[in-house]
């Protein structure tokens, strides 16, 4: 087993063995767990973030890849609204260089644009991308709201 610092860790969604400080100083707790990478760094099986420290390969058989990828692509923040009420509310997401939304990072929502900002920076700072805020969009009385049909309103 070649054990490696964390820094030198492939960018993509495999599984590796996972050396990390905080287990290693708990009683009956092994220094290492199998782990990947996800937007926030090193995450267990669970989900819980790791305190990563160093990797080494896992042997075969390999567990099935978890299909991240590192963000691509520009940090948006812009305006709408929620429900009949009309709520106003702030979305920030991620757009592809293509201009299509990411569809695997949740879009996050806000109800004030200076928390929306913030959210935005902070996503700006983890994901190592770009942030715009898109134009303030007013709500037109020119805009006749539908329903499908068959659908209840």
């Amino acid at each position: 087993m070649v054990v490696q610092p964390i820094d030198s860790a492939p960018v993509d969604d495999r599984w590796y063995l996972i050396q990390e400080t905080r287990r290693g100083d708990q009683l009956r707790h092994s220094p290492w767990v199998i782990a990947t990478r996800g937007d926030g760094g090193w995450h267990d099986d669970d989900g819980y973030p790791i305190d990563a420290i160093a990797w080494t390969a896992l042997p075969d058989p390999q567990p099935k890849p978890t299909g991240w990828s590192k963000a691509v692509g520009t940090i948006f923040v812009c305006n709408g609204w929620l429900g009949d009420d009309r709520q106003p509310v702030w979305v920030i997401g991620v757009t592809l260089p293509d201009g299509r939304n990411d569809d695997d990072r949740d879009w996050d929502m806000r109800s004030t644009k200076q928390e929306a900002l913030t959210a935005a920076v902070l996503l700006s700072a983890r994901l190592d991308l770009p942030w715009v805020e898109m134009p303030y969009v007013e709500e037109s009385s020119n805009v006749v709201p539908f329903a499908l049909r068959g659908s209840v309103r």
